[in-house]
C-alpha cells in the first residue's frame, strides 16, 4: 500500500469501524459456505458399444482414404512440362545421355568383364 493511503486508513480508523454488517448477512454467508465446501460426485460418463464401434468405424474410414491419397499422390510425378517446359527439355535430353551412358557401360562390360568383377 502506499503511503499516503495508510496514513488516511489510520487517521479516519473510527470512522471505517462504526458500521458492522447485519447478523442476517453472516448466516447467508455461511450457508453458502457450507453449500461450496461439500464436493459435488459426478457421473461416470459411459458409451454405449454402438457408439464406439461407429466411432472406430468413422475413423478407419478416414485413415483409409487419407492412405489411398496419399498412395495416388506418390504415383503421380511432377510434370515438368507443365510447370517450366524449358525445364522438361532439359530433363529429357539429361536423362537420354543417362540412358546412353548406361549402354555404354553394358557394352564396355561385355567387352571387358574384368573391369566389372569388383
Amino acid at each position: 500500500m502506499s503511503k499516503r493511503l495508510e496514513d488516511f486508513i489510520k487517521t479516519n480508523k473510527e470512522e471505517f469501524d462504526d458500521l458492522e454488517p447485519r447478523e442476517e448477512l453472516w448466516d447467508k454467508i455461511e450457508q453458502n459456505l457450507q453449500l461450496t465446501a461439500e464436493p459435488k460426485k459426478r457421473e461416470a460418463k459411459t458409451f454405449s458399444l454402438g457408439f464406439v464401434l461407429r466411432v472406430a468405424a468413422s475413423v478407419i474410414v478416414v485413415m483409409g482414404i487419407c492412405f489411398t491419397m496419399y498412395l495416388r499422390n506418390q504415383k503421380q510425378g511432377v510434370d515438368l512440362a507443365a510447370i517450366n517446359p524449358t525445364y522438361a527439355k532439359e530433363q529429357v535430353h539429361y536423362a537420354s545421355l543417362v540412358e546412353s551412358k548406361r549402354t555404354e557401360l553394358k557394352e564396355m562390360a561385355k567387352a571387358d568383364p574384368q573391369l566389372y568383377k569388383e
